[in-house]
């Protein structure tokens, strides 16, 4: 966003004020995290069906052939880095444990999956309807560039602000989940009675990594594309299959855990 809204804001300006938002929703718990994501998510839902709409009748659906004309490997492998994002869902098997109800959340997050998974396929098939596979893998944020193709009924036009609202909506929500199970994990680790503590560390950690790890968004999609996808599969699959691996050995089942 540095890099295309706020060009002239300092990196460091921009960090420390999402540090200081998204700190706040933490140190206030789940409860205030999950009421602020019923405002979020439902108007960044919105946003994204009435762009579909405008988008609809400019696109070319020739784009999209020849269908499967090197068969199924070029498409599994393509989909692969996009499933490994909506494999972040394992995240949740630190937040459900401290909700009243636990039992009663695999069909939220059921849900949730499939929401996301619909999202993701409907924004791909904007991309590439409207560009082509070729034009579109030229693009740094594609859909930044569907966003800014639109114009619609000749006085709607030059609508970024959609696209901000998107990425400020479901960015924060990310960066508060996170953050949240990363204050929760450390509490843990350290056995302390409350994780407000360690917010504030937490959160001089991540101002200080948004600056030091990536120097531009280059840097940054490089790593996304080349080097993410093995840490992923260490926390998503790895790890997770190690812990279950772990409970069976030692008679460990879900209601006694």
């Amino acid at each position: 966003m540095n890099g295309i809204f706020l060009s002239e804001t300092p990196i460091l300006i921009i960090s420390i004020s999402i540090a200081i938002v998204t700190a706040s929703a933490v140190r206030n718990g789940i409860e205030v995290i999950s009421r602020v994501n019923e405002l979020i998510f439902p108007s960044i839902l919105l946003i994204g069906i009435i762009l579909f709409f405008f988008i609809t009748p400019e696109l070319d659906l020739s784009n999209f052939k020849p269908i499967l004309a090197d068969g199924l490997k070029p498409i599994l492998k393509g989909s692969y880095l996009l499933w490994l994002f909506l494999s972040e869902i394992i995240i949740l098997t630190i937040i459900i444990p401290t909700v009243k109800q636990p039992q009663k959340s695999f069909k939220s997050v059921s849900t949730s999956i499939i929401v996301l998974g619909i999202m993701f396929m409907a924004t791909i098939f904007e991309i590439i309807g409207l560009f082509g596979i070729y034009e579109a893998d030229n693009f740094v944020l594609p859909l930044l560039s569907v966003v800014r193709y639109i114009e619609a009924f000749e006085f709607i036009a030059r609508i970024d602000p959609f696209i901000v609202i998107i990425w400020l909506g479901a960015g924060f929500m990310k960066v508060i989940v996170f953050y949240y199970c990363s204050s929760i994990s450390t509490a843990e680790f350290f056995n302390l009675k409350s994780y407000k503590p360690v917010i504030l560390p937490l959160g001089v950690i991540q101002v200080a990594l948004s600056i030091i790890l990536f120097g531009n968004i280059k840097e940054l999609l490089k790593f996304v594309f080349e080097e993410l996808h093995l840490i992923f599969l260490s926390i998503e699959v790895v790890i997770p299959l190690i812990l279950l691996l772990i409970a069976i050995i030692r008679g460990v089942s879900g209601k006694t855990a």
